[in-house]
């Protein structure tokens, strides 16, 4: 009788387990640096790590970061790696700001990963798992020696290196397939994915960094093949000039999202960049969803 009863003791204890680590949602953010899922997703993001720790339906989120957020802008030198190191830290900040309203801190894990030949630094916290691909940020123009998304899809250079030179993209397609396999390495047989990423319609869109333009353009090319998933498309700067429509805590929420990531700037002795103009985007949320 005893064994009986130890046996179904085990068997609650695996079934209860293997139920905890069990997804029925995997969301992504693919974005074209740090801070761009803080200021204009944030509340998004904030529910689906908070849902997917607090819920027995376990959600997973995957953030895919394009660029290293490095300051190479218009061509101009790239700031020291210290400086992408703290944007990269203050989004972890963030991440774990969220994955913590629901239990204590956990152990990180960070390690580097290899997707279709290319290394690729892996972050997993709880529930989400973070990719830093490490390109170089074109903004509005070119970035480091030319390089940049836009050029790469326009064929304007023939390659794409990660600005720490840990790897490498021979043309758009190697890197459309890199951020495929990252998808399909995450999914696992999860029934239902959903997709956030920068609008693409630059008439909704207006003034967006082309770094997120073009990130959302890979997005939509990295999904083109996988049926039945729901894309969030997200309006980002104009959203400024747009009327509130978030709650006062929600507010809050998406302020101090983006006060992890300054925080971390500013304690490498960074300046601020916590501006009434990126602020004002943490009241507004708006984004059009497609089905397909």
């Amino acid at each position: 009788m005893k064994n009986k009863i130890l046996f179904l003791v085990l068997v609650l204890i695996h079934s209860g387990c293997s139920s905890y680590h069990l997804h029925r949602t995997v969301s992504y953010y693919v974005v074209g640096d740090q801070d761009q899922w803080q200021l204009f997703m944030g509340i998004n993001a904030y529910n689906d790590i908070v849902s997917g720790v607090k819920d027995s339906n376990r959600k997973k989120v995957v953030f895919i970061k394009i660029t290293a957020g490095d300051g190479s802008c218009d061509g101009t030198p790239v700031k020291s790696p210290e400086y992408y190191y703290s944007r990269e830290g203050g989004q972890t900040r963030a991440v774990e700001f969220c994955a913590d309203q629901n239990g204590i801190r956990e152990e990180g894990h960070g390690r580097r990963d290899t997707i279709l030949n290319h290394d690729i630094l892996k972050y997993e916290y709880k529930n989400v798992v973070s990719y830093c691909l490490r390109l170089p940020g074109g903004c509005r123009n070119s970035g480091f020696n030319g390089q940049s998304l836009q050029n790469l899809h326009d064929g304007l250079t023939p390659s794409l290196y990660a600005i720490d030179s840990t790897t490498y993209y021979a043309s758009w397609n190697d890197l459309v397939n890199t951020v495929r396999q990252i998808i399909i390495n995450e999914n696992t047989g999860i029934p239902e994915m959903i997709f956030n990423t920068a609008d693409t319609d630059v008439t909704i869109n207006p003034g967006d960094n082309p770094d997120n333009i073009y990130t959302g353009i890979l997005c939509f090319d990295a999904t083109a093949s996988i049926p039945h998933i729901r894309l969030n498309l997200f309006q980002e700067y104009n959203t400024a000039n747009l009327p509130v429509n978030l709650k006062d805590n929600e507010i809050a929420t998406e302020a101090a999202l983006f006060g992890q990531m300054d925080y971390s700037l500013t304690n490498f002795s960074y300046p601020s960049e916590f501006t009434p103009e990126k602020v004002k985007c943490t009241a507004r949320n708006y984004f059009r969803t497609i089905i397909r």
